[in-house]
C-alpha cells in the first residue's frame, strides 16, 4: 500500500457533503514492509451515525467510488464480540444518492436482510487537516 491507495481530494461537491480527509482506529490498517510498523490510512469520509461512515475509494477500474463502513460487531455467533469494521454496502458512484437514501431510510444493508442483528460500536477518529 501507498499513501495513494486512497483518494486523498475532496471535491467541492464533496466537501459540501460533509466528507474530509479523516483517519479512523482499525479502518484498513495495515503492517508495513520491511519494518512491520501498522499504518492507518488517512481516507476521505463523511460520517453518517455514531457507528457508520461513507468512505471515498478507487473502484477496479481506477474511477471514484464510495462505501458504507460500519463499526460494531454481528451478534451470532456469540463469541465474536469484537467490535471492528465491516462493509455494510456499496460501492456506490453517486455519494449524494446514496446519503439521500440513507437518510430517508431506502438503505437496507445486506446483513440486515439476512437477519443477522448488528450491535452498534463505538469508533475513533482524527481529522487531518
Amino acid at each position: 500500500m501507498t499513501p495513494n491507495t486512497y483518494p486523498q481530494a475532496v471535491t467541492e461537491d464533496e466537501n459540501d457533503l460533509g466528507f474530509q480527509p479523516r483517519v479512523f482506529d482499525g479502518l484498513w490498517e495495515y503492517r508495513r514492509f520491511p519494518d512491520g510498523k501498522s499504518v492507518q490510512p488517512v481516507v476521505v469520509a463523511k460520517i453518517l451515525s455514531s457507528f457508520e461512515i461513507l468512505v471515498k475509494t478507487f473502484a477496479t477500474d481506477g474511477a471514484i467510488s464510495f462505501t458504507h463502513q460500519r463499526y460494531g460487531h454481528l451478534e451470532f455467533p456469540p463469541m465474536m464480540t469484537k467490535d471492528e469494521w465491516h462493509p455494510a454496502s456499496g460501492p456506490y458512484t453517486d455519494a449524494a444518492m446514496f446519503i439521500h437514501q440513507y437518510e430517508v431510510g431506502l438503505d437496507k444493508l445486506a446483513a440486515d436482510k439476512l437477519g443477522l442483528r448488528f450491535i452498534p460500536g463505538s469508533f475513533s477518529y482524527r481529522d487531518i487537516q
